[in-house]
C-alpha cells in the first residue's frame, strides 16, 4: 500500500508536525509492510511566500496524487485546517481514503472563536475523513463531543528508542543529565520544571512581548544578588565564566569584568585594567570590548541604576554599555573565550528595517552627543560605529525588503540619520573602500541606493563579485 503524509515541510519549517511526518516516513516498522511518502504542502516564510508556495503546493498535489492508496493529512488550526480542506475535497472525490491527524493544543479554541459559515468548513473537513487521529484520550474524548463522530483513534507521538542510544550516559561519569521538552513555553510547563528543580531559579511570566530590554528589567529588578550577567537563550558559556569573571573583577578591584568570545568578529587584547575613559575608547571602537552586554559580569548597584530604555528596541545595548561605562571608575578585560555567540537564522539582526529597528537612531544620536561633551576624543570613533550600522542596516534593508516604495522610504529615513552623522573626516577613518562608496552613495541618493544595491546583490547570486 502506498501512503502519501499531507503537512509542512520536512527541511523548511519549524515545529511537531514536520517531525511527525519524518518520524512516520522513517518508521523502519512502518517501512516494512507500507510505502510512505510526504507531501510538503507549506513553508515557513512571509506571507507572500506562504501564499504562493500553498498554491503551488496544491497544484503539484493534483499531478501526484492518482498514484496513491491511502492520505494520511496532518492539520492545525487556522490557516493549515482550510488549506488541507482542499486536499481533502480532491482525495474524497476520488473515492480513496483519508486519515486527518488532529495537531495543535488551541485547535478547539480556534474552533470556538469561528463563525457559523466557517465552522461548517471545519465541522464537514473533520467529519469527511475516514479517520480522526487525537494526541491523547481527553483529545479524543473532546473531538468525539464536540464533532458528534466515532472513528477517532489516539496516536501519541512516536519515538524510536534507538534513536536515544547515543544520549544514554552512565550517571556514574555524568551526574547532570537534561531532558528536552520541545518547545521553551509556558503551556508546557516547561518553566515550571525549571523552577522545580533548582529553588535559586524565578520563572518570570510577562502579559505581553515588550521586547529584550522590558525582560531584561524585570530580572535586573528581581536580581538579589551583588552581581548581574546577561547570556542570550541561543548562546552558550565555558563552566568557569562566571567563576573566572569574578576572579578578574575581586582582584582588579573593578565594577565590571569582560571577557572574549567567539562566534562574532571580534580583536582581542591582553589582559588590562581600563579606567573610565579608556573603557569608553574601547566600546567606540569596538574592541577588545563587543558592544554587547553579554559576556561581562557587573556590580548589580550599576546595572540597578542605570536600567535598559524600554522604548529602544535596537542599539538598546550600545546605550546601556556606554551609560554603565560612563559611571565604571575601573574595567578589567581578559581575553579567555568564555562565551559562545550564535547568531540565529532570521535573527533581529538579519532582519532589514522597521519601526522598531530605527528607534536605534535615538540611542546612537544620544550617544554621539554626549561623548561629544564628555569624551571628545571618543565622538569620531562613535560616528563611524554609527555610519557602519547604518550602512549595514540599508543593505539588509534592500536586501529583505518587500516592495521598493517601502524599502526607499525606510532608506530615506536611514540616510537622515547617515547625514547627521557623517563628515569626511570620519570617512576617512573607514579602512574600506568599499564601504566609503556605499556610504557615500546613500548620502547622495536613497533610490540610488536602492538600485545600486539591488544590482549588486543579483550579481552576487549569480555569481559574480
Amino acid at each position: 500500500m502506498k501512503i502519501l503524509e499531507i503537512g509542512p515541510s520536512e527541511t523548511r519549517s519549524r515545529g511537531g508536525m514536520a517531525e511527525v511526518i519524518r518520524g512516520i516516513r522513517k518508521s523502519r516498522i512502518l517501512g516494512q509492510e507500507f510505502e510512505i511518502d510526504s507531501f510538503s504542502s507549506y513553508i515557513d516564510g512571509s506571507l507572500p511566500v506562504r501564499l504562493l508556495y500553498s498554491m503551488y503546493g496544491y497544484l503539484r498535489f493534483l499531478t501526484c496524487y492518482r498514484k496513491y492508496d491511502l492520505f494520511h493529512i496532518h492539520a492545525a488550526e487556522r490557516g493549515s485546517t482550510f488549506r488541507k480542506n482542499f486536499y481533502l475535497r480532491t482525495i474524497k472525490r476520488s473515492g480513496k481514503k483519508v486519515i486527518i491527524h488532529i495537531h495543535g493544543a488551541e485547535y478547539l479554541t480556534f474552533y470556538d472563536g469561528l463563525n457559523i459559515r466557517k465552522k461548517r468548513i471545519v465541522d464537514n473537513f473533520i467529519r469527511q475523513a475516514d479517520l480522526v487521529l487525537a494526541l491523547s484520550d481527553s483529545w479524543k474524548q473532546e473531538l468525539e463531543s464536540r464533532f458528534q463522530m466515532n472513528a477517532c483513534e489516539t496516536l501519541y507521538n512516536g519515538v524510536d528508542p534507538a534513536s536515544l542510544d547515543s544520549a544514554s550516559s552512565d550517571p556514574l561519569e555524568h551526574q547532570n543529565t537534561f531532558l528536552m521538552l520541545g518547545r521553551l513555553g509556558e503551556r508546557k510547563g516547561i518553566y515550571d520544571l525549571i523552577a522545580a528543580e533548582d529553588g535559586r531559579i524565578q520563572v518570570v511570566h510577562l502579559s505581553q512581548n515588550r521586547g529584550p530590554s522590558a525582560a531584561r528589567n524585570e530580572g535586573i529588578r528581581r536580581a538579589r544578588g551583588d552581581y548581574i550577567s546577561f547570556v542570550d537563550a541561543d548562546d552558550s558559556v565555558e563552566p568557569e565564566l562566571l567563576e573566572k569573571l569574578y576572579k578578574s573583577l575581586a582582584e582588579a578591584g573593578a565594577e565590571i569584568s569582560i571577557c572574549g568570545a567567539d562566534g562574532i568578529q571580534l580583536k582581542s587584547g591582553s589582559v588590562k585594567v581600563y579606567g573610565q575613559a579608556e573603557a569608553v575608547r574601547c566600546l567606540a571602537r569596538g574592541y577588545p570590548f563587543n558592544l554587547v552586554p553579554w559576556a561581562k559580569l557587573y556590580k548589580a548597584e550599576l546595572v540597578k541604576r542605570n536600567l535598559f530604555q524600554e522604548d529602544i528596541y535596537y542599539s538598546e545595548d550600545l546605550l546601556f554599555l556606554y551609560s554603565v561605562l560612563k559611571q565604571a571608575r575601573q574595567v578589567v578585560y581578559h581575553p579567555d573565550v568564555l562565551y559562545h555567540y550564535n547568531q540565529r537564522e532570521g535573527s533581529q539582526m538579519q532582519s532589514g528595517a522597521s519601526e522598531r529597528k530605527l528607534t536605534a537612531f535615538a540611542a546612537q544620536d544620544f550617544v554621539c552627543q554626549d561623548a561629544a561633551l564628555n569624551f571628545p576624543e571618543t565622538e569620531a570613533d562613535f560616528r563611524l560605529l554609527v555610519l557602519e550600522a547604518n550602512r549595514c542596516l540599508a543593505v539588509l534593508t534592500v536586501k529583505k525588503g518587500r516592495g521598493s516604495r517601502q524599502t526607499v522610504a525606510y532608506l530615506r529615513r536611514i540616510q537622515e540619520n547617515t547625514r547627521r552623522h557623517f563628515s569626511l573626516s570620519i570617512m576617512a577613518r573607514c579602512s574600506r573602500k568599499r564601504d566609503v562608496a556605499a556610504l557615500l552613495a546613500l548620502c547622495a541618493s536613497a533610490r540610488g541606493f536602492w538600485a545600486a544595491a539591488k544590482a549588486f546583490i543579483w550579481i552576487k547570486r549569480l555569481g559574480g563579485r
